[in-house]
This record gives C-alpha cells, structure tokens and sequence, in this order.
C-alpha cells in the first residue's frame, strides 16, 4: 500500500470512527433523556423545593451525559471537513469551534449547577434551615443562567452555523433543514424564557426538549452520513 492510499485508508478510517461515535452518542443520550426523572418548571419558584427534589440519581444521569458529550466535537470535526466550498468550510469550522464550547458549559450546567452544587446544599439548607433558603434561590437563578447560556452555546449557534454552511454548500435537504429547525426551537426557547424571566414549560419542556431532541436526530445521521463515507472537497478531486 502506497503512502497516498495508506492516508487516504487513514482517513476514511478516523471518519468511521468519528460516525460511530455519533451515531453511539445519539443513541445513548437519547437513553439518558428517556430515563432522566421527570421534573416540573414550578420548582424554578422555590429554591428550597427544587434542591431537596435533586437525588443522587439525578446526578449519576447528569453526569453520564456530560461524559457522552464530550465526543460531540470530535464527531462535528470531522463532519466539517466534508465541506465543499469555501465559505462553508469556514462555517463548519466555526461550528465545530462552537461544539467545544457549548460542550464546556453544557458539562458545568449538567454536572455543576444542575447537580452537584444542589446536592452538596442539601446538607447547608438541612443544617441551616430558612437562613439558607436565600443560598438555595441564589444557586437556582445560576443553574437557570447556565442553562440559557448552554442552549444559546449549543442549540442556537452550532446548528445555526451547521445550516449556513450547508447553504453556501448549496444543500437544500435535511443538512439544511434540520439544523435551522433546532435554531429556530432554540431560539424560540431562550426567547419565551427571557420574556417570562424563567424558564417555563413551554420554553424548557415544549420548545428546548424539541430542539433537543432533533439535535439528537441530526447527530444520528451526521454519524450516519460519515460512516456511510461522505468524501472531502480534496478526496472528490483525486
């Protein structure tokens, strides 16, 4: 095997890999998503209830899915560089740059201020009784911050950069499609949650969960796609 069809073999090898992971990280954050314990919005008016509503169990789910995550820009990666032209290679780089950070903070927000930082209080407000209650409500207005921050990181601007570049590319199909869906829902989410100065029902469990959830299709067939062996700009010309 020459040098060129032993990198090309290389190549072709990492895009598999990196489907894989997409398809896997689909599939299993969907599960984590099924299995998360069911919540309710109305616990975002009182610190007290929402941090004794937090189990260990909640935190276990929380964390497998920050774990999961920390592939997606890898899987995004590799995704951006099957762009055709210029312009939407810049993009899909971006979006790929953006995953790294939507990823970071959507691990703080799961595992950090959704999780732990409500279950290591539980002790103080326990101890401390109503002169806690004010740290309780502090801790929530930060998790609802993180949370705004994650799907604005993640839901608006990776698929929103994913779309354009699938534009430029001259697609018009579900590469399109599909992310600028998840943007709008994002958008929308972040936007009913700004108005309410909360997040509600249905910006969190209508909207975001939909935007979620399609992301979650558009990674599966990302993975889908790469595996079924997408070539790049340099391997279509060779």
């Amino acid at each position: 095997m020459g040098g060129a069809e032993a990198t090309a073999h290389h190549v072709v090898r990492q895009r598999h890999i990196a489907g894989s992971m997409g398809m896997g990280m689909a599939v299993l954050l969907a599960v984590i998503l099924g299995a998360h314990p069911a919540g309710t919005t109305e616990l975002y008016a009182d610190g007290v209830r929402f941090v004794e509503h937090v189990t260990p169990f909640w935190v276990v789910i929380h964390l497998l899915a920050g774990i999961v995550l920390l592939g997606l820009p890898l899987v995004v990666g590799a995704w951006a560089r099957l762009a055709r032209s210029p312009g939407a290679a810049l993009l899909a780089d971006l979006a790929a740059k953006l995953s790294v950070v939507g990823v970071a903070v959507g691990v703080l927000h799961l595992v950090g201020t959704d999780t732990v930082t409500f279950l290591a209080f539980q002790q103080t407000l326990a101890a401390n009784g109503e002169s806690a209650a004010v740290g309780a409500d502090v801790l929530l207005r930060l998790h609802a911050a993180t949370l705004t921050v994650w799907a604005i990181g993640l839901f608006v601007a990776v698929p929103s950069a994913a779309a354009v570049a699938s534009w430029l590319d001259g697609e018009r199909t579900w590469r399109f499609l599909l992310p600028a869906v998840i943007a709008v829902l994002a958008v929308a989410a972040v936007t009913v949650a700004m108005i309410e100065r909360q997040w509600t029902t249905l910006s969190e469990m209508v909207l975001f969960r939909s935007s979620t959830t399609l992301f979650l299709v558009w990674l599966f067939v990302v993975g889908w796609n790469l595996r079924r062996g997408g070539r790049s700009p340099a391997e279509q010309q060779a």
